[in-house]
């Protein structure tokens, strides 16, 4: 059995991954989303494949770094994504 102190703990990390998720718009859900099917796609073939400007995909890659949700690691042509806080869509 859990105690109230454990409960409320469970409770504020659910809150605070629901508040992380409200806080993305749909450019930055759709863009977890292709990083979670490929973490090596660029930012270009994000571009295409959401249907929104270059721009508007790098504002929103760095918006999530800011957030700390994710991070490139590696070089830039051999890279790849990771999503760092576990968010849901």
């Amino acid at each position: 059995m859990k105690s109230s102190q454990e409960s409320s703990k469970e409770s504020s990390q659910e809150s605070s991954q629901e508040n992380s998720q409200e806080n993305l718009n749909k450019t930055q859900v759709a863009i977890l989303e292709l990083i979670r099917e490929n973490n090596a796609i660029t930012q270009e073939e994000m571009s295409a494949r959401i249907g929104v400007s270059f721009g508007a995909i790098k504002k929103n890659v760095s918006l999530l770094k800011e957030k700390d949700i994710l991070i490139r690691t590696g070089s830039t042509k051999k890279g790849s994504w990771e999503i760092r806080s576990r968010v849901t869509n």
